[in-house]
This record gives C-alpha cells, sequence and structure tokens, in this order.
C-alpha cells in the first residue's frame, strides 16, 4: 500500500539520466534529466513527456517545465527556485514529488493543482507550518519529510485534520514542536502513517484506540521507554 501511495517509480523502466537534450530520442514520455548550466533549455518542446525526473531545478528550468501540458508524474531534486507558482500550469499533474527545496517560502501553490493526488516534500529549508494543506481535501497521500541526514522542524499536525481523501500520511525524520496526534484520528480515510518517533508512547497509544485499523509501526511497537 505504501507503494500505491508513494507512487514509488521502477527505475528499471526510465530511459538514463542525461544532461543534454540532444540525447533525448523524439516524442519520449519518460525523461530523467540533470541540468547542467543551461542545458535545460527548450525541454518545452517535449510536449509527450508524461514522466519527468529533474535534476538542478533553477528559476528558469522550473519556468520550462511549466509548459509540460501532459505532464502526470513531476519529481524535482535540488531546487533552488523561489517562486514555484509557474508548477500551477500543470492541469494533469497527479504526482509531485520535490527534494532539497532551498529557496522557496509559498507552498501554497503546491496545493492548487487540479489533477493532483500526491504530494511530497523532502527536506525544505524553510517550510515549518502545514497551513498550506488545511484545504488540500484534493490529496490521497502526502509527505512532508527530512532527509537522510536533517529533520523537518514542523510546528504540528493540526491543519491536516479535516482532510476528507488523505489515506497516506508519510513524516519521516520530523521533529514536531506540538506533539499531540489527536488530530489524525479525525482524518476519516487516512489508512497508512509513516513517521518518525515524534511524539510520546501516549500519543501513539490514544490514536491506535482511536484508529484501530491504521498501519503505523509506533501505535503497535514503540521500543523507546519514555523519559
Amino acid at each position: 500500500m505504501q507503494i500505491e501511495h508513494r507512487d514509488i517509480q521502477d527505475w528499471n523502466d526510465w530511459p538514463q539520466c542525461v544532461t543534454s537534450l540532444e540525447k533525448v530520442p523524439d516524442a519520449p514520455n519518460l525523461l530523467s534529466f540533470y541540468r547542467e548550466g543551461n542545458s535545460h533549455r527548450t525541454i518545452g518542446r517535449l510536449q509527450t513527456l508524461r514522466k519527468l525526473s529533474a535534476k538542478g531545478v533553477n528559476e528558469a528550468f522550473l519556468q520550462e517545465i511549466s509548459t509540460l501540458a501532459n505532464l502526470e508524474y513531476l519529481e524535482m531534486e535540488t531546487v533552488t527556485a523561489e517562486n514555484l507558482l509557474p508548477l500551477t500550469h500543470l492541469r494533469n499533474l497527479r504526482t509531485l514529488k520535490l527534494a532539497g527545496v532551498r529557496k522557496a517560502t509559498d507552498f501554497e501553490p503546491l496545493v492548487k493543482l487540479p489533477a493532483l493526488k500526491r504530494l511530497f516534500v523532502e527536506n525544505a529549508k524553510h517550510l515549518h507550518s502545514l497551513e498550506f494543506l488545511a484545504a488540500a481535501n484534493h490529496l490521497s497521500a502526502i509527505g512532508v519529510e527530512g532527509s537522510l541526514w536533517t529533520n523537518q522542524n514542523l510546528d504540528c499536525l493540526a491543519p491536516l485534520s479535516n482532510l476528507v481523501q488523505l489515506e497516506g500520511l508519510f513524516l519521516t525524520s520530523v521533529v514536531l514542536r506540538e506533539k499531540s496526534l489527536w488530530c489524525l484520528s479525525q482524518i476519516p480515510r487516512l489508512r497508512v502513517l509513516e513517521c518518525a518517533r515524534f511524539a510520546p508512547r501516549s500519543e501513539f497509544e490514544l490514536l491506535r484506540r482511536l484508529k484501530p485499523d491504521l498501519e503505523c509501526r509506533w501505535c503497535d511497537e514503540y521500543e523507546i521507554s519514555e523519559p
């Protein structure tokens, strides 16, 4: 179920990552691209693309990506673009993954894509509040996570409590300031919670009582005693 919610790709199906568009065949469906300098220029002509993995995404590269009208799956790594608003042009996008978001401070545009079902944001330097997700009732899977070496510091989970379509929630490498998990019990369709051990045992025990069918490791095996 986690594979489905995360929309994990089989990279054996993807072509090898390239740094030049000269090596890209005509009318591709899949593309893995690493920007070097201005090597991304004219990527907007590849209107057949349905899936794109993009690395080194600056402002200019993001602008071109946002013209790929048929994209259904987009993941971006090392995102230095400050303005994420151009992504709202991707009207057919169903899965969006961002990792290493260094400069962006406004994440509201990410929930304004009408077809989007799965949103994942990893290691976003200026993301500390989940308020931008409070009305994201169209999303079935959400991930806001840190990286292997960096925790994602979040204020609280309360903005997620009214997301009526949410089934999978992913919060690994996260540190919570407000450690209450009661709000997660109010998400009617939540079935999977993959998260850090970011709250006391009592909070996970309460969540288990309120949502007995929830798939969550820490609800069943906390492992570390509270101080």
